[in-house]
């Protein structure tokens, strides 16, 4: 379940980075009568004006920090259940006092299911979990990897539909949106009174992690020249919050609060808001000439450049329109790339290459809780590892 939902955030993250440099491509126009200037000394794109205030200075470097810490908590909550739905737990099986039979007694292995089974608390058990909570045993073991494929399941429904809302919304509120939906659902999940109120929750908080998937490369990407994308294309806190789930995990013994936890930290993610523009490209996109330029003013205070004059601003809606207008751009559409026999085939590959990975990488992350050894260090080296990988991304792009 867990690879199938990275498949289709896979084509949801290539659709919409498709989409997004379809409808804001930085083809150069020509302008009558100005033959004799320049052309490096004109501003004709948006990345034009982002290298202009600066390319990657301290306002860039301010938005991928906010952005990408919003990873830590994310994983966290995501990969808790590995923690709060252990099965790892011991249980007696008790026989009726007045038929009692020999046979109904494990004379080998008191977590044989015979009859009778409840789970024996344990005072120094790692974690209580919800199949202490609820009694997830026997009959019932199936459940908390069920739960799991729940909160996949929702976030399929939000991979769906998360790159169609930041089209319409914008990339800004459909970033903090998700967080807030994740956030919001996840803090429930960990006071639920009932194993259905925990699942019902987690479906919910998929589907802003769903969203979350979609676009949050996205969003801090568009402020950033292409020279400087790639570079941050291979930069991930993702596996921090991994290791941080370790930590906390060894610290909350309770499962409500190992759930509560990450989930308060991405809701915090929230006061940022008023802090963080929306993207120049999308606000362009849009034709909100001036909320761009009020945005593009902002990076230019912040990075210690001057603003860039009202003319250029309009010259760049300008590029915009006109390059939407040649191309005849139809409205966003997810199936239109498929129209296009070059770009089916890349899909294509894209999506076996993505499913691939994914189903080895969260197959092993999920089954961690099943692996021998100390729980706490094995996810722990499931973080290292995760962290030793990302910097492949910029030796292998060299190739």
């Amino acid at each position: 379940m867990a690879s199938a939902v990275h498949w289709w955030v896979s084509i949801e993250a290539c659709v919409h980075f498709i989409h997004v440099h379809r409808d804001l491509s930085h083809h150069k126009f020509e302008v009558m009568g100005m033959e004799n200037i320049e052309m490096e000394n004109t501003i004709v794109s948006v990345d034009d004006a982002l290298e202009k205030l600066g390319g990657f200075s301290r306002f860039q470097l301010y938005i991928t920090i906010v952005v990408l810490m919003s990873e830590i908590p994310v994983a966290a909550s995501v990969f808790a259940l590995i923690f709060t739905g252990t099965s790892n737990v011991d249980f007696n099986c008790i026989a009726n006092d007045t038929h009692f039979k020999v046979e109904s007694i494990s004379a080998h292995d008191p977590r044989i299911c015979n009859r009778n089974c409840t789970i024996v608390l344990d005072p120094v058990q790692s974690v209580v979990s919800i199949v202490q909570e609820w009694q997830l045993i026997c009959d019932h073991a199936w459940l908390p990897d069920f739960l799991t494929s729940v909160q996949m399941m929702g976030t399929i429904l939000g991979a769906l539909t998360g790159s169609q809302f930041a089209d319409a919304f914008g990339r800004k509120t459909a970033f903090y949106t998700n967080v807030g939906i994740f956030g919001a659902f996840g803090i429930v999940s960990g006071v639920a009174n009932s194993i259905y109120l925990f699942g019902a929750s987690r479906f919910l908080a998929g589907i802003g992690l769903g969203g979350f998937y979609c676009v949050y490369y996205i969003f801090f990407m568009e402020f950033l020249t292409p020279k400087w994308r790639t570079i941050a294309g291979c930069v991930s806190l993702w596996s921090v919050g991994i290791m941080t789930l370790a930590l906390l995990a060894y610290l909350l013994k309770s499962w409500r609060y190992l759930t509560c936890a990450p989930s308060i930290a991405a809701l915090s993610v929230i006061c940022f808001y008023p802090f963080v523009p929306e993207t120049p490209r999308w606000l362009l996109c849009k034709e909100r000439t001036k909320d761009a330029e009020k945005c593009l003013r902002q990076i230019a205070k912040m990075n210690g450049k001057p603003p860039l004059d009202s003319a250029v601003v309009e010259s760049l809606q300008k590029s915009v329109l006109q390059e939407r207008k040649t191309e005849n751009a139809p409205s966003a559409c997810s199936w239109e790339i498929f129209r296009n026999p070059d770009l089916r085939i890349k899909i294509f590959l894209f999506i076996f290459a993505w499913f691939a990975v994914t189903l080895v990488y969260y197959c092993m992350c999920f089954n961690t809780k099943n692996v021998s050894g100390d729980p706490y260090l094995n996810v722990l080296y499931m973080g290292l590892v995760d962290l030793a990988a990302w910097p492949s991304g910029l030796l292998f792009n060299n190739w």
